[in-house]
């Protein structure tokens, strides 16, 4: 480039070859046109050829009742036959030269063959005349052809002369060109050798990147197994105390110790209910860390899709009632697939329970659809819907939607990732649709 800058006769040379090299461009499209014209013209001539062969087969042989065969479909595909003839051959050929002979053994097929098709007595004589007439046209027909693939072999040769012209006034402006360039051939060769050396220090400075970015991942990677062990190991600790104060609260409101007062009961409810909260969230976290940790055995056996929908539909009912909402649940009875039950359990639980808490009229709809390789598993909602711009915070850990609908709903932000994390482990996956304002629909699917 730079050798080009101070030559404007170089600069001209490759303006010209690209000129010519559009020229060749366009020429070809425009062949290809052609070509793609001429061959479907020539196709359907052989076929009209074919047809009217077939077409005379029938004609002459619908007499024979063992055969079915009808004379009047044969009559009609000949007449077709030889109007595509004619009108292919005038396509391909506007002058009609060659239309001429073929023109007059038309005539006298057309002759022979509407007398044959009048007469109810076919004498020798006729069929002998037919034969002959159609044989001639036959032939006639086959000149055609022949003769239009003739014009289209000269045409291809036409346009080859004309591209070998181009291309060779092509090729020597460009040989020029480069002459032009190879006297400043230095220029670029300095240029050359400076970028090795620019990409040696690039290369240099890389590698020294990789082994800093190498030891900061493994430093990353130590602390998050540091992280794991922290989580697995302190929510054990926490959940000892928290299941003795969620039966110690029980015992409470069950006023096994005595009788409460109203003020007694609402703030042990309250105590009940943080709890509750607090131990759903330790879960989710310790559930995380074994699956992040690859701690999280997956055991499949063959499990009735129905009976662990059962149980979460049993499970969940109360708190669906509580809301009243509708749980409806439409299963197949016998349907068995290899999975993992409990992990099966727990995303299902997690699925139904999110659309109960989202949900504040109207149902929640578990549907299960066996299909050839896997089974689909939806939970439908007619709750808040999420807008499209959040949808990509669903799957996120500790990812909640940022709004005032989602705030006074309890959660932790978990659910719906460790769900998608134990799909993944059974080897399926899981989709979301959602209309804001209307519902939504989350569907596992599973291999059976």
């Amino acid at each position: 480039m730079a050798a080009l800058r101070n030559q404007p006769m170089a600069w001209l040379t490759v303006i010209l070859a690209i000129v010519i090299c559009v020229i060749i461009v366009a020429l070809h499209l425009e062949q290809r046109r052609s070509f793609d014209s001429i061959v479907r013209d020539l196709d359907t001539l052989r076929q009209a050829r074919v047809d009217l062969a077939e077409g005379f087969v029938q004609f002459t042989m619908a007499g024979d009742p063992s055969l079915p065969f009808s004379r009047e479909q044969g009559y009609a595909l000949i007449f077709q036959a030889l109007n595509q003839i004619r009108t292919h051959v005038i396509e391909i050929d506007p002058s009609g030269a060659d239309l001429a002979a073929y023109t007059i053994k038309e005539e006298r097929f057309y002759r022979y063959l509407d007398a044959w098709k009048v007469n109810d007595q076919i004498l020798p004589r006729d069929t002998t005349n037919l034969l002959l007439s159609f044989h001639e046209l036959e032939v006639e027909a086959n000149a055609l052809d022949e003769a239009a693939r003739i014009r289209f072999r000269d045409f291809s040769a036409q346009i080859d002369q004309a591209f070998t012209l181009f291309l060779s006034l092509a090729t020597l402006l460009l040989v020029i060109a480069s002459l032009f360039l190879l006297r400043f051939g230095h220029i670029q060769a300095v240029a050359e050798q400076a970028r090795r050396r620019a990409e040696q220090h690039l290369a240099l400075l890389n590698s020294e990147l990789e082994q800093r970015v190498s030891e900061r991942t493994t430093e990353l990677e130590r602390a998050n197994q540091a992280k794991d062990m922290f989580l697995a190991n302190m929510s054990h600790e926490l959940r000892t105390p928290l299941n003795a104060i969620l039966g110690f609260t029980g015992t409470l409101l069950m006023k096994l110790p005595g009788p409460l007062t109203a003020d007694q009961e609402r703030q042990l409810n309250t105590i009940q209910r943080s709890a509750r909260h607090l131990l759903s969230m330790i879960n989710d976290i310790l559930d995380m860390a074994k699956i992040q940790a690859g701690h999280l055995e997956i055991q499949p056996e063959p499990v009735n899709c129905a009976e662990v929908l059962n149980e979460v539909f049993d499970h969940l009912r109360p708190i669906a009632e509580q809301k009243r909402l509708e749980l409806a649940l439409i299963a197949p009875p016998t349907l068995q697939i290899q999975t993992d039950r409990r992990a099966l359990n727990q995303i299902m639980l997690n699925l139904v329970n999110n659309a109960i808490k989202f949900t504040d009229r109207g149902g929640v709809r578990i549907e299960v659809e066996p299909r050839d390789t896997q089974v689909a598993i939806r939970v439908v909602d007619t709750g808040i819907g999420i807008r499209e711009a959040d949808l990509g915070l669903l799957f996120v850990e500790f990812g909640r939607v940022n709004s005032a609908e989602v705030r006074q709903r309890e959660g932790t932000g978990l659910g719906l990732r460790i769900s998608q994390r134990l799909a993944e482990l059974l080897g399926g996956r899981i989709e979301v649709q959602s209309c804001y304002g209307e519902g939504s629909t989350f569907t596992l699917y599973l291999p059976q």
